[in-house]
């Protein structure tokens, strides 16, 4: 048996544009859409967008205009990016350790999806990341422009 080359998309050593043409003709339509979708944090679970991105029919639901499981959503939307909203953090007096464990658990499911895609995560935190508990916070930009 043959061992399969690594895929172009895969393999540093390729010129960028060459990856990118490689990964695009791989990814069907709705994982393309999907990298420009943005769900948020409190309606995510690792699990779910890893099992979701792979196609597996479980039953976890979000929040997406109405009520819906969400392997419907993924397996036709593929999240590509988790959002913190404001004040949406990972636990009540989250410490900067749970951050990353939700984070790296977020990005181990994505890394677990048909072709291995990492996720982008964002956070809303224009004062700071307040929602780190000790975390300095700051003024808004027209607070600070006004010191």
């Amino acid at each position: 048996m043959a061992m399969e080359a690594t895929p172009t998309y895969k393999d540093p050593h390729q010129p960028i544009e060459a990856r990118v043409q490689d990964l695009l003709s791989r990814m069907t339509l709705a994982e393309k859409i999907g990298q420009m979708t943005q769900i948020e944090r409190a309606v995510a679970t690792p699990s779910a967008i890893r099992d979701l991105a792979i196609g597996n029919e479980r039953s976890y639901l979000i929040k997406f205009r109405s009520w819906l499981p969400l392997s419907e959503f993924c397996t036709t939307v593929y999240a590509g990016s988790i959002l913190s909203g404001g004040g949406s953090a990972p636990t009540s007096g989250a410490s900067a350790k749970d951050w990353v464990d939700m984070v790296d658990s977020f990005q181990k499911s994505a890394l677990e999806s048909r072709l291995s895609i990492p996720m982008v995560y964002g956070v809303d935190a224009v004062h700071g990341h307040n929602n780190v508990v000790g975390a300095t916070i700051f003024p808004h930009n027209i607070g600070l422009g006004a010191t």
